[in-house]
C-alpha cells in the first residue's frame, strides 16, 4: 500500500486522469506515471473528468467524477446538458495497471445536476481488502432540482463496488 497515486488535469480537454505508481512505500521514493485516461462520452469539451477523485484505502479503486459531462438521457439519445457522470476504475494486478470497471450515469434524467461533483468510497474497516464484499460508495449531485426549488441537491449511494447496484 501508499505505493500509487492518482492525479487529474479536469480542464484538458473532457478532463485527464493520471495514474501514478512508486517502486517502495519508503518516504521520498518518486511516483511515475503509469498510465493516463480520458473520455469520449461527451458531445463537447466540457465534462471535467478528475473534477473529483477518490481512491479505496485498499487502493484498487479509484473514483473520477465528469459533473459537466452532458450525458446521454435514459433512452441513450437524449442529451442533458451538465447532467455528469461517475468512473469507477479497478485495479488489475495481472496487468499491473487500473481499467474501468463502470460508468454510473444520473439515476433521473435531468440537466444541470452536476452528478459526480463530489464522491467517496467507503469501506467497513480499515482491514477491508478487494475481495471484501460489502463496499459503499456516495456519489454527489448538488444541481439536482426535481421539486422547484434551486440546487435541492442529492447524494446517491450505491452498494459494492464490485458488483454496482441500483442507488439505493
Amino acid at each position: 500500500y501508499k505505493r500509487q497515486a492518482v492525479v487529474s488535469a479536469p480542464t484538458k480537454s473532457q478532463g485527464e486522469v493520471h495514474f501514478l505508481f512508486r517502486s517502495s512505500s519508503t518516504a521520498g521514493t518518486v511516483f511515475s506515471n503509469q498510465a493516463t485516461v480520458t473520455m469520449t462520452e461527451n458531445d463537447d469539451n466540457t465534462s471535467k473528468l478528475g473534477y473529483s477523485l477518490s481512491m479505496s484505502t485498499d487502493e484498487n479503486f479509484v473514483v473520477a467524477g465528469a459533473p459537466y459531462t452532458n450525458s446521454a438521457g435514459s433512452d441513450g439519445s437524449t442529451r442533458f446538458n451538465n447532467a455528469g457522470l461517475i468512473k469507477i476504475y479497478v485495479w488489475n494486478p495481472s496487468r499491473f495497471a487500473y481499467g474501468i470497471l463502470s460508468t454510473l450515469t444520473p439515476p433521473s434524467d435531468l440537466a444541470d445536476q452536476n452528478f459526480g461533483w463530489s464522491h467517496k468510497i467507503c469501506e467497513p474497516g480499515v482491514a477491508s481488502v478487494r475481495t471484501t464484499a460489502t463496499k459503499y460508495m456516495f456519489g454527489g449531485a448538488p444541481g439536482f432540482k426535481d421539486g422547484g426549488q434551486a440546487d435541492e441537491g442529492r447524494v446517491y449511494m450505491y452498494l459494492s463496488l464490485i458488483h454496482i447496484s441500483e442507488p439505493t
